[in-house]
């Protein structure tokens, strides 16, 4: 990441990488700071790691009450695949981090409707946006929620879910050439698609087991 400069890494980098730029950009600053050296290059997603279980407590505490946030937490500190991810130099964690705070500040906008929670959810919201494709299925979440049991607040959405589609609009010039690159690499690797997993029933009931086993 250090022979790159920050717009390359953005821009060239991340084209050859199938996910948004959020871990890239964190990546290039961090190694920056601190040079590539493999306990330096992990940090951060042990930082977000133990982030993620806190805010799994503090989420859990704002829905229902400490115990269960607590319990939720614990659960989550434990899980072989959370530990696994919070070790790896890849931007999983961070994906998992940016869904539990976009989360928690959806639930205190739906609760207590303030600057504060609001600009909260536009900044995590972006925060998703930028660190896996697999984590936008949290907005479609949140969508749902709204519709079924909060339809009233529907028109106070709309302007901060435009603010956040809209930060995002800097990366459709570059997706483009990401997805070409992808499906390229698709096209003439076919067995990549057997290594990296798909999305059929198998995949599907290996979710639990990988949860709770590891990778």
């Amino acid at each position: 990441t250090t022979q790159y400069g920050f717009f390359d890494m953005v821009t060239k980098y991340s084209i050859g990488d199938f996910h948004p730029p959020g871990y890239f950009i964190l990546l290039w600053i961090w190694t920056h700071i601190g040079g590539t050296g493999e306990v330096w290059v992990r940090l951060p997603s042990v930082g977000l790691g133990v982030l993620t279980v806190f805010l799994t407590y503090l989420f859990g505490k704002e829905l229902f009450n400490k115990r269960v946030g607590l319990l939720g937490a614990l659960f989550l500190a434990v899980g072989p695949l959370h530990v696994y991810y919070s070790q790896e130099a890849r931007m999983y964690v961070l994906a998992a981090f940016a869904v539990i705070i976009s989360s928690f500040f959806f639930w205190r906008l739906i609760s207590r409707w303030n600057k504060w929670n609001l600009a909260g959810y536009i900044i995590s919201g972006v925060l998703v946006l930028y660190s896996d494709y697999v984590a936008y299925f949290i907005f479609l979440t949140h969508a749902v929620y709204i519709l079924l049991y909060e339809r009233e607040k529907i028109k106070k959405f709309i302007i901060p879910v435009a603010v956040v589609v809209g930060a995002s609009v800097p990366w459709f010039f570059v997706f483009p050439k990401q997805l070409a690159t992808g499906t390229a690499a698709t096209a003439s690797l076919p067995v990549w698609k057997d290594i990296v997993g798909g999305a059929g029933i198998k995949d599907l009931l290996l979710i639990p087991v990988k949860t709770f086993f590891g990778r």
